[in-house]
């Protein structure tokens, strides 16, 4: 999806403008000289790119309209009047500083999903109950890729009431790196596996615990309550858990199977749920989503009839 760009923004994170920027609109965002289109403000990521002296000619002939450009590399001679240049210390920060803005200004309410293992199948469930009631901006697939990251971000909709979006147990500087770009109100930690070894299960704790400083004071976390580990950190965020174990908040108290349907029950919940094509041993992923959509203020009604229609698809 193409977003608009506020002018202001893009000046906020610019050393120097060079150029005539009133009146102009930014309807787009590309790194790529083929994928120029109309509109555009391109983002020279690969800095061989100043190496070539026609480049901005060609973008602009594509239709970019606005271009950041590298400070202490000389400007060419003959940029023409009605295209801009935006002057950064460095694109990739420049980038990183103006995704940061734009998710500021539109503000949608952040939920993160992380864990060793069913991460996806949670954000499925996630983004079909959300979708409908909010306008959902949806980010999965590209982790480790910081600039399709970002840009994802920039494409978001203005309007856009969610961001949801996966976050691998990578390194605590990845790790901290989205939860610093995203500032979470609502995270979700699937599972971390036990059967990892040692180093890796530690590591993947303190991940989690990285995660957590990047979110917002009142942000709440939803962990595996079954993990005895998770459940004796001392988090400083709000905990919600969900699980099997009668210590939860979202308890699950019975999951009965018939045919390609679960049916389950959460404690303190008074109907029944049911979810087609998954195993018993994956129902938590759907309470997991259950807790979320209470916590945004759904009726349990509600999120029972939108669950049967959720076909798994990944």
């Amino acid at each position: 999806m193409r977003t608009s760009i506020d002018m202001s923004l893009i000046r906020s994170i610019s050393m120097n403008v060079i150029g005539e920027a009133e009146g102009v609109k930014v309807k787009g965002i590309s790194i790529d000289k083929g994928g120029v289109k109309k509109g555009d403000l391109f983002l020279p990521i690969d800095s061989t790119i100043f190496d070539d002296s026609l480049f901005i000619e060609d973008i602009r002939s594509k239709g970019a309209v606005a271009s950041f450009w590298k400070k202490g590399i000389q400007l060419p001679n003959d940029i023409p009047n009605d295209f801009i240049l935006f002057e950064v210390e460095d694109v990739e920060e420049a980038l990183k500083k103006l995704a940061q803005l734009y998710l500021a200004e539109v503000e949608p309410t952040v939920v993160t999903v992380t864990g060793s293992f069913g991460k996806t199948i949670t954000q499925s469930i996630i983004s079909h109950l959300l979708n409908g009631p909010f306008n959902v901006h949806e980010i999965k697939g590209i982790q480790g890729e910081y600039t399709s990251f970002l840009l994802s971000v920039l494409h978001m909709d203005p309007h856009t009431d969610v961001l949801l979006s996966q976050v691998d147990l990578g390194s605590r500087e990845e790790v901290g790196f989205y939860s610093e770009l995203m500032n979470p109100n609502f995270s979700i930690i699937t599972n971390i596996s036990e059967q990892d070894n040692l180093s890796t299960y530690e590591e993947a704790i303190q991940s989690v615990m990285e995660l957590e400083k990047g979110m917002k004071a009142s942000a709440v976390l939803a962990i595996d309550g079954d993990n005895k580990d998770l459940m004796k950190k001392e988090w400083k965020t709000d905990v919600i858990t969900c699980g099997t174990s009668d210590k939860c908040l979202f308890h699950v108290t019975s999951v009965e199977e018939s045919g390609d349907e679960l049916q389950f029950q959460i404690a303190g919940i008074h109907m029944p749920f049911t979810i087609r094509g998954m195993k018993k041993a994956d129902v938590k992923y759907a309470v997991y989503a259950i807790a979320l959509l209470v916590h945004l203020g759904l009726l349990a009604d509600d999120i029972s009839v939108a669950l049967k229609d959720f076909v798994l698809d990944i």
